[in-house]
């Protein structure tokens, strides 16, 4: 595979942007590989997350945001205790998820695509109603996470499961696990309530309240 190295102005700032977010220092990251020896899900990973790091100072941005990587990482920290360099690069993927949740132009779905991909996301979606290898937009995944989150200030999975596969357009995916996990009492029909919802709601308004201060200086 041939990859095309960098060094326009967007891509500086692409890297800039990184450093910034994380606090990380990727520069000083050798490539020893103990992130990757040590990562619980980089069998899952399209790239390690050694990896991710390199291309980021190859300013392989395009890359970097189109990779599974960023979004499959459990933020567990393994690979921060593990690095001689002291990079912790569960922050490195956490900023880069947030620049990609700014690029929406690269992984925006839109209408059109789903209707597009109608037929093939459907055949796709009962081939694999009893498999678990389904691959996921992990874009949908994240951005639902977040608001399911905002709006029970816990995760309820009934909602999750549900408004993923309706986004992502794998309308059967799972759909035969969530009668077992009813069962089970694993998940339920409705969400529990939490004290201190308005607390969490205020952490989400400042959250967007500081990314248009960003867009606007942009």
């Amino acid at each position: 595979m041939k990859l095309a190295l960098s060094t326009n102005q967007k891509t500086q700032k692409f890297v800039e942007e990184v450093i910034k977010i994380s606090g990380q220092n990727i520069w000083s990251c050798y490539q020893c590989g103990k992130c990757a020896a040590g990562c619980p899900v980089c069998q899952e990973m399209d790239y390690a997350p050694n990896q991710i790091i390199r291309f980021l100072q190859l300013g392989l941005w395009e890359s970097v945001l189109s990779t599974n990587t960023i979004w499959l990482c459990a933020g567990c920290h393994t690979c921060s205790i593990r690095c001689p360099q002291m990079i912790e690069l569960a922050k490195v993927m956490e900023a880069v998820r947030i620049i990609a949740q700014r690029e929406q132009a690269l992984f925006d779905i839109t209408s059109n695509k789903l209707i597009e991909n109608f037929g093939t996301r459907l055949k796709e979606g009962i081939a694999h109603i009893f498999q678990m290898d389904i691959k996921s937009n992990f874009h949908c995944l994240s951005d639902i996470f977040l608001q399911n989150v905002r709006y029970y200030g816990r995760i309820f999975e009934t909602g999750l499961i549900f408004n993923y596969n309706i986004n992502s357009g794998y309308f059967f995916a799972k759909f035969l696990k969530a009668p077992i996990m009813m069962i089970r009492s694993k998940i339920g029909f409705i969400p529990r309530e939490i004290e201190g919802l308005d607390k969490v709601e205020k952490i989400f308004k400042k959250v967007d309240e500081l990314e248009e201060l960003e867009e606007k200086k942009e």
